[in-house]
């Protein structure tokens, strides 16, 4: 039986051709010029795909896909948004609305087809097992007024569902290589202490000198990720003077195992705690580096004058991110703002933390987006993060054989062995 596709568009010519080309590969294809009758005959033929332009009078494409995904019958069914809009933020808005893909005209009829049987494979589904098996016509086989409007010559690029594997690395990995590593979430709720913490307990691991320092100085989380009972070392910073920094440091540096030390700040939102200025932060990174010892800090959110500081002599920023709208356009003018100032030259990592499964929106989207590549997706279950907090664990501790857990390693080799991208 042949998969059935749901065309809806308010072009005559356009679903005329998508028609023909779908049919030529065995498809049995069904079309709507509007929204409203296209959400009627999905309802009553129940397709196996549907193409949805978005630009529709009365009723968009958007409006469509969202009451696709309301229903219970439909909510299933895959969604190609097949439209003109080609920014990031259509994208984005396509996806936000439960698209499955997202195509833009003009394009080739080879590459609609390749996204079609792509979408449908992921169901177990064909075309019509009796129908052509030959690659479709060239685009000089349509009608030639018909193929100059929608089918140019020019190819969209396919991405993977999945970032690719990180670079080899190599297996001696050089300890006096010190780092200053700058951690920092593009809003809250981004996984930033997460990234901190792991990061530096797996360089640690490779016998790397570091220090752990908690800059977020608004809430100061990594005591109570780690359980620690007196946190306090950064504020007892802030009093100190200039010629007793370096020693006061060296009191406060807390023993985390056998390469990682530990500074932390008062978990509380209080105000009225004593918290560093910038030339604090200029001095306490050159107590806690010393050429010798990677630093790695939690800088929670926002560019104070005291993470500009710190942004301003680390050779590494890992931005945090969640898979949504709000975190992704904060990460846009977060990113923007990193690499316009001209204080900072550290290769900037955006990572993007999911904590409820695969993001919805791909990467090449959001990368799109913000304009800069995206390192990698951490994908971390919510509960695993709730239960290495309980038990006052790093989460590599919590699980040494998770995916995470391989993740984490890999990227603080690769900070190791300076493996930095451009900016």
């Amino acid at each position: 039986m042949a998969a059935k596709v749901l065309v809806i568009d308010n072009h005559p010519d356009t679903l005329d051709i998508v028609k023909l080309t779908l049919r030529r590969q065995g498809y049995d294809v069904l079309t709507a010029d509007s929204g409203d009758i296209g959400l009627q005959i999905a309802q009553r033929e129940s397709p196996d795909l549907i193409l949805l332009d978005i630009m529709m009078p009365i009723m968009d494409g958007l409006e469509v896909c969202r009451r696709i995904r309301a229903n219970a019958a439909l909510k299933m069914v895959p969604v190609i948004m097949f439209t003109a809009m080609s920014r990031p933020e259509d994208k984005l808005a396509g996806f936000a609305a439960g698209a499955d893909d997202y195509l833009s005209k003009p394009t080739r009829p080879n590459e609609l087809i390749r996204r079609v049987k792509t979408i449908l494979a992921r169901s177990g589904i064909e075309a019509d097992p009796d129908g052509p098996a030959e690659d479709p016509a060239p685009p000089e086989h349509y009608s030639a007024p018909a193929m100059a409007a929608e089918w140019p010559s020019n190819d969209l690029q396919l991405y993977p569902d999945d970032p690719a594997p990180p670079p080899p690395i190599d297996d001696d990995i050089d300890p006096a290589k010190a780092r200053i590593v700058a951690v920092i979430g593009v809003c809250g709720g981004v996984g930033t202490t997460t990234m901190a913490i792991n990061v530096a307990v797996t360089m640690a691991d490779e016998h790397h000198e570091t220090a752990l320092v908690d800059l977020d100085q608004a809430q100061g989380h990594i005591a109570l990720h780690l359980g620690w009972k007196k946190p306090g070392g950064l504020n007892t910073l802030s009093r100190a003077t200039d010629t007793s920094f370096l020693n006061t440091v060296e009191q406060e540096l807390i023993v985390y195992g056998s390469h990682l030390r530990l500074l932390l700040a008062e978990p509380s939102v209080l105000s009225g705690r004593p918290l560093l200025n910038a030339h604090q932060v200029e001095l306490l990174i050159d107590s806690v580096h010393n050429g010798r010892r990677s630093v790695v800090a939690d800088l929670g959110r926002g560019l104070s004058d005291a993470n500009l500081a710190f942004l301003g002599r680390a050779t590494d920023i890992l931005v945090c991110l969640r898979p949504d709208r709000v975190a992704i356009l904060a990460a846009k003018q977060l990113v923007a703002a990193l690499r316009e100032d001209t204080r900072i030259s550290g290769a900037i990592r955006p990572y993007l933390m999911t904590f409820t499964g695969r993001s919805s929106f791909p990467l090449p989207v959001i990368e799109d987006f913000i304009n800069h590549p995206v390192a990698d997706e951490l994908n971390i279950q919510s509960q695993s993060v709730t239960k290495a907090v309980n038990k006052g664990l790093p989460l590599v501790r919590l699980d040494p054989n998770a995916e995470f857990t391989r993740k984490f390693q890999n990227l603080s080799r690769q900070l190791l062995v300076l493996n930095a991208p451009s900016r």
